[in-house]
């Protein structure tokens, strides 16, 4: 039985990043011997196994063959005679295929070393274009390696503008499409995620409602021209990503320019109400979790306020304490000035370190509502309702202190 390091972990390594998970290759050895050496079987389909102590996954050598429709028409095969070199072959990218042993001894017979010193995604063989997950995976790791200068291989990228065409790229399950969404989100560049996913031409099958947003969203009414406005929705996400590493807060960047480009002077109502519809229909369909959801639709709902701060009243900037729920969760205006200053920083050509004096002012006020007591003995005598209405009073209050 041998044990190789592969996949991320080893390009990572090439690469001198750090390395988040490893996973091992098992050659020569089959589930019973595994278990027997105390390894837990957690794949169904893929001979996985988890080891005793680190938990760290240990996967048996195999070949894929492609017998079906889809990214989940295959069969595995796997036994002690599969080849280290056989297993590497079914991998989607050559800087993927790259295993190394534990002495330190590196096997890449697809010269994917190469392609890292040349910075290129590559596909290992025309297998590629039978598994259309493919396509995300690729946008997801160009997200993450575009900072170092990784393009994709002309003959891989005009593979993956094939596949963006076929019936097979639909059958992904909307929980897959979610995950490898997440990781590109985490990465230090995830607008190159959706920009690659757009210019391949499957943004309209995975995310609809981006699609529609970057190509046909209000193209008479709005007055960022359309080239234009494809930049700022990618570098709005761009400058997200520069100032907070949340996931949520950055997918709520993205969300947030459904209400900028759905919604004129003067901001109406109805028009929100429909960018919030596109925002939670994205969200039901690819199973976005519901906290993430919730941040989304209720920046989305706000930001608009916050760019014209300074001349609104009272009330609405109540409103909008109010629909983050400050009182409860204050960590929200945070999340709320990171997004404003986000549309902010594009709008202006700015770098992040610049300040942002709304988002300041934001600060201010809120600290300065917080900052009055309420005394169980002023409320001894009141009812409910004049209870309510009295911390109103006093917060609106404290708001005009802060305007006025």
């Amino acid at each position: 039985m041998k044990v190789y390091l592969v996949g991320g972990a080893v390009r990572d390594q090439i690469l001198g990043l750090p390395i988040s998970d490893r996973d091992w290759l098992v050659v020569g050895s089959d589930p019973i011997e595994m278990i027997r050496l105390g390894f837990q079987q957690v794949g169904r389909d893929f001979p996985v196994f988890l080891h005793p102590i680190t938990k760290e996954e240990y996967s048996l050598a195999r070949i894929d063959r492609k017998i079906g429709f889809g990214y989940t028409g295959f069969q595995s095969f796997s036994s002690p005679s599969v080849t280290v070199e056989e297993d590497l072959s079914r991998r989607d990218l050559t800087i993927n295929a790259i295993a190394k042993t534990t002495e330190g001894r590196i096997i890449d017979p697809f010269s994917g070393i190469q392609d890292i010193n040349n910075r290129l995604l590559k596909h290992v063989s025309k297998s590629f274009l039978e598994d259309p997950i493919r396509i995300l995976r690729t946008a997801r790791l160009y997200a993450k390696l575009s900072k170092y200068q990784f393009t994709i291989f002309h003959e891989t990228w005009k593979m993956i503008k094939e596949m963006a065409t076929q019936e097979e790229t639909k059958t992904i399950s909307n929980e897959r499409i979610w995950t490898e969404t997440k990781k590109a989100l985490s990465t230090s560049s995830p607008h190159m995620y959706f920009k690659m996913l757009f210019q391949c031409g499957s943004l309209s099958t995975f995310f609809p409602e981006l699609q529609f947003l970057l190509t046909q969203c209000q193209k008479k009414c709005s007055n960022i021209p359309l080239i234009n406005r494809r930049r700022y929705i990618f570098h709005v996400l761009k400058k997200s990503a520069l100032l907070t590493e949340r996931i949520d807060v950055r997918f709520a960047s993205l969300c947030s320019n459904f209400t900028i480009f759905f919604c004129n002077e003067p901001i109406q109502e109805k028009k929100i109400g429909h960018s919030i519809r596109m925002i939670e229909n994205l969200c039901n369909r690819i199973r976005v979790p519901n906290k993430t959801k919730r941040l989304s639709v209720v920046l989305a709902k706000v930001h608009l306020f916050v760019q014209k701060i300074e001349k609104i009243k009272s009330n609405v900037i109540m409103y909008i304490f109010n629909q983050l729920d400050v009182w409860r969760k204050p960590k929200n205006l945070d999340h709320l000035i990171t997004v404003c200053k986000s549309h902010y920083l594009v709008k202006n050509g700015l770098e992040v370190e610049c300040s942002y004096p709304k988002g300041e002012l934001l600060r201010k006020i809120f600290k300065s509502v917080i900052s009055k007591n309420f005394s169980n003995i002023e409320f001894k005598k009141m009812k409910k309702e004049e209870i309510r209405k009295k911390i109103l009073t006093d917060r609106l209050k404290k708001i005009e202190e802060v305007i006025s």
